[in-house]
C-alpha cells in the first residue's frame, strides 16, 4: 500500500515540472544588432596629463551630448549617433581643472570617422575627418571604360 501513495507523490511535482518547463512565452530569435551607418565615430587622442571629458555640441542644440571621457595620455574610440549631416563642434573638459576648450565646427555625416587630438595646453586641440562614409557607387559593368 505505501507503494500506491509514493507513486502519485512522484509524479504530481514531475508533472509540474515537464509543463513548466514546456510552456512560456515563445521569443523570437534575436535580430543583428543594427548597423552603425546612424553613427560617427570619434577616435579619440589625449597626449595632456589629465582626464578630458568630451562632448559633442551640435548644430541648433543647446545642450552638449556627453560622448565619454578619456584618460591621460592615452587613446579611445567614442561614437555619436546621429541621423542627418550636420556640423558639430567638440567641447573638452579637463577633469581637475578648470580648463574648457571648443573646437572649430566641422561637417559630420553619420559613418564618419573623426579624429581629435586633446594638446596639454588645449587651445592647440585640433579635430580633423579621417574618412567618409561608405560609398554607395556600384561597380562598373563590364566592358565599360572603367575597366580599361
Amino acid at each position: 500500500m505505501a507503494r500506491s501513495t509514493f507513486l502519485p507523490v512522484l509524479l504530481i511535482p514531475g508533472l509540474f515540472l515537464l509543463v513548466g518547463c514546456s510552456a512560456g512565452p515563445r521569443r523570437p530569435a534575436l535580430s543583428p544588432p543594427p548597423a552603425h551607418h546612424d553613427r560617427a565615430q570619434v577616435l579619440v587622442t589625449n597626449l595632456g596629463w589629465q582626464e578630458a571629458i568630451v562632448y559633442a555640441v551640435l548644430d541648433g542644440h543647446r545642450n552638449p551630448v556627453r560622448l565619454g571621457s578619456v584618460t591621460a595620455m592615452s587613446q579611445r574610440r567614442l561614437s555619436l549617433r546621429m541621423a542627418i549631416p550636420r556640423l558639430v563642434r567638440f567641447e573638452l573638459r579637463a577633469i581637475g581643472g578648470n580648463a574648457r576648450f571648443l573646437t572649430p565646427a566641422i561637417h559630420v555625416t553619420p559613418g564618419d570617422l573623426m579624429e581629435l587630438q586633446i594638446h596639454e595646453y588645449t587651445a592647440l586641440s585640433s579635430v580633423a575627418r579621417l574618412r567618409g562614409p561608405p560609398s554607395k557607387a556600384r561597380a562598373a559593368p563590364p566592358g565599360s571604360l572603367a575597366h580599361r
